[in-house]
């Protein structure tokens, strides 16, 4: 009984490493284009603004790189948890909204067969 749960619990665990490695290999010959990149454009600016200011442009690049990746990964998180939470889509003031009340005495007497009859004082 237990194994076939572990086997498929194996198995998921398996397809998530696997994924894993694709990305990994997939993402290094990236990261080495990154690399050359960088250098090559921290010796052209070196070269055109000295390497004090190349060097600070080269750090606001990156910089401004980092900025949009974290403004993308939190974009990203966010709209998972409200995917996965459908609560979050509503708004405050229906999530604090009181239920609905039961229906008035004179509505409850209008369905029993005394329409007739008026509210006295007391049940208003």
């Amino acid at each position: 009984m237990f194994a076939k749960l572990f086997r498929r619990a194996e198995a998921s665990v398996d397809n998530a490493i696997g994924d894993l490695g694709n990305r990994v290999v997939v993402a290094v010959p990236f990261l080495i284009a990154i690399g050359f990149a960088a250098a090559s454009l921290s010796l052209t600016l070196n070269k055109t603004y000295g390497p004090e200011v190349g060097n600070l442009l080269v750090a606001g690049v990156f910089g401004t790189l980092g900025l949009i990746v974290a403004l993308i990964f939190k974009m990203r998180n966010n709209s998972k948890a409200k995917a996965a939470d459908p609560a979050a889509d509503r708004s405050p003031r229906l999530q604090n909204a009181t239920p609905v009340r039961p229906l008035s005495a004179r509505m409850r007497r209008a369905s029993s067969g005394d329409a007739t009859s008026r509210p006295s004082a007391s049940m208003t």
